[in-house]
């Protein structure tokens, strides 16, 4: 998690696989929020009026829905950050903002790998009339089925606003909803083993390899490397710094 928002930088610039292509094979990416630059099965824009819908990388504008079977997808969220959206979960675009984008969960689940805030304008997700707000760099989980909310903050710190009253949920906590909008307190850990963790995790390790794939291409300075140098050289008494 410490080296996250480094890489996020790189991320942006980096080729990115396809829907249809290998983890190898180089496709056109954006920092655009709503780009759907990856997925696995099922998964589909639902157009607004008369337009069919469509499959693959595409981009989910506004008042537009992302809609997933037996799939997955990953959407830019804002620049370096990215939302992640699980099977059989319906997802609208309410505001793609280059800032910050604002959102809509009308069903199944969404992980947010929010890697930085631009000018501290933060992304929303909107879930009924209640609003959860990403209020810092962090991993986040919502998934919301028959009637029950969740909310985990891994890292970070988010904040749910329902009904004039708002509760903070800072890392490591979690909150649960139900139909009636009654809150009870958990751990985050409780929710370690999702299914869409996991994968946030899988997508995390390939589109750093990417990025220090087409960063070497490029010939750019090594950022991170350097990154990693300076920690080594001024870290303070008692930290371990895992790497080169």
């Amino acid at each position: 998690m410490l080296l996250w928002p480094i890489l996020a930088a790189l991320l942006a610039l980096a080729p990115l696989a396809s829907a249809q292509s290998k983890e190898s094979a180089p496709a056109a990416t954006s920092v655009l929020a709503g780009f759907v630059q990856y997925v696995e099965g099922q998964a589909q824009i639902q157009r607004s009026g008369d337009a069919p819908p469509s499959t693959g990388v595409e981009t989910l504008r506004e008042n537009e829905r992302l809609i997933t079977g037996d799939g997955r997808a990953e959407l830019t969220l804002s620049v370096g950050s990215f939302v992640r959206v699980g099977p059989h979960s319906e997802l609208e675009m309410i505001d793609a903002g280059l800032r910050a984008a604002h959102l809509r969960l009308h069903r199944g689940e969404v992980v947010l790998d929010v890697s930085l805030l631009i000018d501290d304008q933060v992304s929303t997700l909107r879930v009924g009339e209640a609003v959860v707000r990403f209020e810092k760099s962090g991993l986040y989980r919502v998934a919301l089925g028959e009637g029950n909310l969740a909310i985990q903050t891994f890292s970070g710190r988010a904040s749910y606003q329902a009904s004039g009253e708002t509760m903070e949920i800072k890392g490591g906590k979690a909150l649960q909803l139900d139909a009636a909008g009654a809150a009870t307190p958990s751990r985050a850990s409780e929710a370690r083993k999702a299914p869409l963790l996991t994968w946030t995790k899988d997508r995390r390790r390939i589109l750093l390899r990417q990025a220090l794939q087409a960063q070497k291409a490029s010939g750019a300075t090594p950022v991170l490397d350097d990154e990693l140098r300076h920690m080594e050289n001024n870290r303070p008494v008692g930290t371990v710094v895992v790497g080169p």
